[in-house]
């Protein structure tokens, strides 16, 4: 709902299961104008819901149907995630602290990588929508994911490790990456490599600022196994190039903050933020997704990823605002 008016009138007139049930909160930006606390909002939700709450579901041997309770500046969501749900849920966690150790392990890092909390959250969002496109999910399929900005390959890691920790869903993923600084491109090579267990093919070009690196999971036997290509070049040039093997299911980007170490800049590439994002536009599939994460919004900043994304033609379903390394809370100080 757009107020909490809406969101309890919708509960009230839907919630019929008698089950016991948790309820939590996740607050992205409180509502705009909200006159209410988020104690209240909870209590509110509560009385609504039919069934019997408990503290936690640790211990309890009932069925447990877990409400999560998201709050952003524009909606107010409630989510319902059932029996199978929770257990599907700590299988993923599971997953998702592997994963944490393996990354951490990498063997090429810089300052300018995605916080990994961040990529792992940006990839879930990720799948989920992919898996609303209403398509047969009997069948195996293979997802095109495209980065075009893959600087240590943050989100290609946990889109290779993750994409399918959740539930079955008989998907493999065909992972391209590109990058213009060449020791971003091998990094995020030897990373996929070691995280992965596989080894790499190299093709290079008559330009030698162009490689490409070709591995897929050495781990698994299916025939559906997952596999990546990494190029270094222009993205802008390379897209036009690779985009002829079939365009793309969903697109992910941390774009240019200009914010790399000293030791990992390089001038080897004239395009910006704005010609990235006008190329992709034109290599994914109509109606896909599209994640970008940028450095900010602010009109004033030279680059406004909204304004870029509305001007191409993009329909932006959700925003949200991320605070930075050194943001400290106000009253208490708390980083």
């Amino acid at each position: 709902g757009t107020t909490a008016q809406e969101l309890l009138s919708n509960i009230k007139a839907t919630s019929t299961c008698d089950s016991l049930w948790t309820l939590d909160c996740d607050t992205f930006e409180p509502l705009a104008e909200r006159q209410f606390t988020t104690s209240m909002l909870l209590c509110a939700v509560s009385r609504h819901l039919s069934g019997e709450p408990v503290l936690a579901r640790d211990d309890i041997d009932d069925a447990i149907i877990s409400y999560l309770l998201v709050e952003t500046s524009s909606q107010l969501y409630l989510i319902e995630k059932l029996p199978a749900d929770n257990l599907m849920h700590d299988k993923y966690n599971e997953n998702v602290s592997r994963f944490r150790q393996e990354w951490s392990r990498r063997p090429f890092q810089y300052s300018g990588a995605v916080n990994i909390d961040i990529a792992i959250t940006v990839v879930d969002m990720l799948q989920r929508l992919m898996s609303k496109n209403g398509e047969d999910r009997k069948d195996k399929r293979r997802i095109r994911l495209l980065d075009p900005t893959v600087g240590s390959g943050s989100f290609l890691a946990a889109a290779a490790k993750l994409w399918n920790s959740r539930d079955d869903q008989n998907e493999s993923l065909d992972i391209v990456g590109i990058d213009s600084n060449s020791k971003c491109s091998e990094g995020t090579t030897k990373n996929l490599c070691k995280l992965l267990g596989g080894e790499s093919s190299v093709t290079a070009e008559e330009d030698s600022s162009r490689q490409s690196w070709t591995f897929s999971n050495a781990d698994s036997k299916s025939e559906m196994s997952s596999r990546a290509t990494i190029h270094c070049g222009d993205s802008v040039e390379l897209l036009s190039n690779i985009s002829q093997d079939g365009k793309f299911d969903c697109v992910v980007s941390n774009l240019p903050w200009n914010r790399n170490t000293f030791e990992y800049k390089q001038d080897t590439s004239s395009c910006t933020s704005s010609d990235i994002m006008k190329k992709v536009a034109e290599v994914i599939k109509p109606g896909k997704p599209v994640i970008v994460v940028s450095g900010s919004n602010d009109p004033a900043h030279a680059f406004n990823a909204k304004r870029t994304l509305n001007s191409l033609g993009f329909y932006i379903i959700g925003e949200v605002t991320i605070p930075p390394a050194g943001f400290s809370l106000p009253d208490s100080g708390k980083k």
